[in-house]
């Protein structure tokens, strides 16, 4: 089985660069259901479910794999390599947010930018639990009223 199956890939729209979509977790790509539209006419738009997500092959599912956030970027990159993007933009919604910096640290020559929604406070260290406080997750939602990408750029990607 391929990455593209495994993770119920779905590829739209026009354009050279490629603008791929992550979903934070208890999502899964329909998430993006309202918004990727809008970049169809100006890039290759990228959309999946992480393992054990929406209409990913939960048979992929590794304990150990996934117990941090590295298991997931190393899927983002994969993904990536697999589908020849090369200076994306990751766009990256509460924890998938910190798998797209670990994901661009790990091949910084495929995404150029990172869009981060509601990025989550955890680390590549981090436990992936869901015993995160009320507290936490509430504030990180608050914490980005306005769009913002990796590098402290303060721009939408053209």
């Amino acid at each position: 089985m391929t990455g593209l199956e495994r993770h119920n890939v779905k590829v739209s729209g026009q354009g050279q660069r490629a603008m791929m979509f992550a979903h934070g977790f208890g999502c899964d790509q329909n998430m993006w259901r309202f918004v990727a539209p809008a970049f169809e006419d100006r890039f290759r738009v990228v959309l999946f479910d992480h393992v054990g997500a929406g209409g990913s092959d939960l048979r992929a599912y590794d304990p150990e794999k996934y117990s941090t956030l590295q298991g997931y970027a190393d899927d983002v990159v994969a993904l990536a390599r697999e589908l020849g993007i090369r200076d994306g933009v990751f766009v990256g919604h509460s924890v998938s947010a910190m798998v797209g910096v670990l994901a661009a640290k790990q091949a910084p020559e495929l995404f150029s930018d990172l869009v981060l929604v509601g990025p989550s406070p955890a680390t590549s260290t981090t436990k992936v639990t869901w015993a995160a406080s009320a507290r936490r997750r509430s504030m990180s939602c608050w914490s980005s009223s306005t769009p913002t990408t990796w590098a402290g750029r303060r721009r939408w990607p053209r």
